[in-house]
């Protein structure tokens, strides 16, 4: 007895989808009119997007499971589209560079922090307040009114669909008085406006300097430098514990604030760069106060946790670098340098394995482009599970480029494409990188007061 496919329960159909790539998923729905109709079932997108390696990252700011049909399938053709667009020599930009006035270049090239997920609203701090800025209407409002200076920030995405945003201020009698606070950001059914949410607000010690926040959907909190040591503060916002846990971490990384953090597995990482190595140091879940109800001191020895070093076959380095951790709690660095006498510049991404991981080699891959960083180096990563890192190189008289690089970890490949973007951009001075928009193809730049929406798919 023959059994045809189409006889097939669909749970064992949905099944044999799951295996396939999104784009064979999307060609085998155009085989009959049986397998056409599963288009028109949300389970089909949900488990053809789960089974997409760009949707398996928890950094994925989407819940896939709260999203009706019609935006799933907007979010698979996209993909598809992208998929397709990495495959080319160069990236097709489909559609002009976009670019609005936003006015004063001070309020977001200096003090911006982050697009909302989802939307068209950037969020940034400017003086002593909280402010959004819809490039749609062009309107720019008022979401806080802090009363302190911001000095350093902090994000993280939630499933929710909402932002956890961490700001360390100077506030209280002549701004003398460090405070943190950690702030929930929340967008409103109407997609064109934010509402923001004090969730804990905490006064440090007068003598406590150089604080650097994180964020988690749970744990909250900040390292600091007090007293010639370094301290973790970290916060609970379920039961209200708090924890300070000394540490032997060098001073220079908070003074500096050359760190960079991740929650994996309810640790905490710390990624710290020390120019020619790096260093990543974890907190165990058991030094936080996950449901701790009252006050804890702990001491925390990293010690040496076999740093990262970072090999170089140049003549020279320059001192321009930047690196950035990911979810996973790996990190990226830019490694920006002079290659023999008489050579040009060339600046290497690596994507590299944190430090207490005992299989494999420490570094994933790297790519080498020719070209040097800018001296004010932005880089951004976007929210997906492909890693795509846009950084700008080769700041001139004629401008500068937008490279983009991605890291699939799957295939454990690297590829790199450089992209179009309109003359005289960072001219006068470098422009700041503000978001990296994976799922549509977009990458948004701030130069000199003006907002710019470069399509790369």
């Amino acid at each position: 007895m023959v059994t045809h496919l189409v006889d097939l329960p669909v749970d064992i159909i949905y099944h044999v989808l799951s295996k396939m790539r999104l784009e064979d998923a999307w060609s085998f729905t155009a085989t009959s009119r049986t397998f056409r109709e599963l288009t028109a079932d949300r389970g089909f997108w949900l488990n053809a997007l789960k089974s997409n390696p760009g949707m398996l990252s928890a950094s994925n700011p989407l819940t896939l499971q709260h999203l009706d049909l019609q935006t799933l399938k907007q979010l698979a053709l996209h993909s598809i589209k992208l998929d397709c667009n990495w495959s080319l020599p160069r990236p097709r930009i489909i559609g002009e560079v976009r670019r609005y006035d936003i006015g004063d270049r001070s309020i977001l090239e200096t003090n911006h922090l982050f697009r909302f997920p989802g939307s068209e609203l950037f969020i940034f701090h400017s003086s002593k307040q909280l402010k959004c800025f819809n490039f749609g209407t062009g309107q720019i409002t008022t979401i806080l009114d802090l009363d302190a200076y911001v000095r350093c920030a902090s994000y993280d995405f939630l499933p929710d669909k909402s932002v956890v945003l961490g700001l360390a201020s100077r506030g209280g009698s002549n701004f003398k008085f460090p405070i943190l606070h950690y702030i929930k950001i929340e967008l409103h059914a109407s997609q064109s406006q934010v509402a923001a949410t004090i969730l804990l607000q905490p006064t440090l010690a007068r003598d406590s300097d150089c604080q650097k926040p994180f964020v988690s959907s749970r744990i909250v909190g900040a390292v600091q430098t007090r007293g010639g040591g370094t301290e973790i503060l970290a916060y609970d916002l379920l039961s209200g514990g708090s924890a300070t846990i000394v540490t032997d971490i060098p001073n220079n990384y908070a003074i500096s604030r050359r760190l960079d953090f991740s929650f994996y597995q309810e640790n905490l990482y710390l990624l710290a760069d020390d120019g020619p190595k790096a260093l990543v140091y974890c907190c165990p879940r058991q030094f936080l106060p996950y449901g701790t109800e009252s006050a804890t001191a702990s001491m925390l020895t990293f010690g040496d946790m076999n740093p990262v070093s970072i090999p170089t076959k140049i003549w020279k380095r320059r001192g321009a670098v930047c690196l950035q951790m990911l979810r996973d709690a790996n990190f990226v660095k830019i490694h920006d340098g002079l290659g023999v006498p008489l050579s040009k510049f060339v600046t290497t991404f690596r994507f590299w394995q944190r430090a207490d991981r005992a299989l494999g080699p420490a570094i994933f891959r790297e790519i080498t482009i020719p070209g040097m960083c800018s001296g004010e180096l932005t880089m951004q990563i976007a929210p997906t599970g492909y890693h795509v890192v846009a950084s700008l190189l080769d700041p001139g008289r004629t401008g500068c480029d937008l490279v983009l690089i991605r890291f699939n970890s799957d295939s454990n490949s690297c590829s790199n494409h450089e992209l179009e973007i309109p003359i005289g951009v960072g001219v006068a001075a470098p422009p700041n990188i503000l978001a990296v928009d994976d799922h549509r193809g977009i990458v948004w730049l701030v130069d000199r007061g003006d907002l710019l929406a470069i399509p790369y798919a």
